[in-house]
């Protein structure tokens, strides 16, 4: 039982249900000009009847025709389900199609791809996680550690004040030495280019130097003479010449004084 509406005026209404369901809901609303909305559905009935301040709305339907849209549905996911569309009026809220449930849906495979192993770290193999919810479809496996990974070390040579290196192998992952690099002797200088420090002289060998790049040792070596000039040249043997005609003219007046002494 219900209290009686005959007569209720339009605007928005409440009541209290006293008594059991309504057989049918569309033939009280015809009765009165009204549609009942409760408050979860049918199945909210119940909850009204045991909690009498629980109120339920009444709502005056369109006096013309109804204008009727699509209520969107919500897909379904794995995790939660989703609703079919539904129809109802925009104006009054008649609903002519509630919105059923629907089932939860399939879960959405992503792949977790093939991590490969190493010398120092074990792989996995290939697995499968929900992209939606994270739940594990297919598990990863251990797989076994990977080769060594192995790479040339390149020969050092040996300096005037380090010793080198020869060639050896290790793993590029961990380090692990395979071939170890064997001490080569000590190199030899690096020297720079020859540098003229004293300039040589027609009489004077000149002087050159060189460093070594590393230590900077030092090493000299002479430089040959210079060529004596011509005009020089003249003058020494001009000189040469007279120096000798003075001497043979010198003993050839000794000898003619030697003569006339002697007579």
């Amino acid at each position: 039982s219900v209290k009686d509406m005959s007569g209720a005026p339009t605007e928005l209404q409440q009541l209290v249900f006293l008594g059991e369901k309504p057989e049918s809901i569309v033939a009280l609303g015809s009765a009165y000009g009204m549609v009942v909305y409760y408050p979860a559905g049918d199945s909210s009935w119940d909850a009204i009847k045991a909690e009498p301040a629980l109120r339920t709305t009444w709502k005056a339907l369109c006096a013309g025709e109804h204008t009727f849209v699509t209520v969107p549905g919500k897909a379904a996911t794995c995790e939660k389900q989703g609703l079919q569309d539904g129809i109802a009026c925009s104006e009054c809220g008649l609903v002519v199609k509630f919105q059923e449930s629907l089932p939860l849906a399939d879960h959405i495979p992503v792949t977790i791809p093939e991590k490969a192993g190493t010398c120092q770290e074990k792989g996995l193999s290939e697995g499968a996680v929900c992209g939606e919810c994270g739940l594990v479809l297919k598990e990863q496996e251990e797989l076994p550690l990977g080769d060594h990974i192995l790479v040339a070390l390149p020969e050092k040579a040996g300096t005037c004040q380090e010793k080198g290196l020869s060639e050896g192998v290790a793993c590029k992952e961990c380090g692990l030495v395979v071939k170890e690099q064997e001490e080569l002797p000590l190199g030899g200088h690096s020297f720079s280019q020859w540098k003229l420090v004293n300039p040589p002289t027609e009489s004077e060998h000149g002087v050159e130097e060189r460093a070594c790049n590393i230590c900077g040792e030092k090493e000299q070596r002479l430089v040959d003479k210079l060529q004596p000039k011509l005009t020089t040249w003249l003058i020494a043997v001009i000189a040469a010449v007279a120096v000798c005609f003075v001497a043979v003219e010198a003993y050839l007046l000794h000898k003619k004084k030697s003569r006339s002494a002697g007579t």
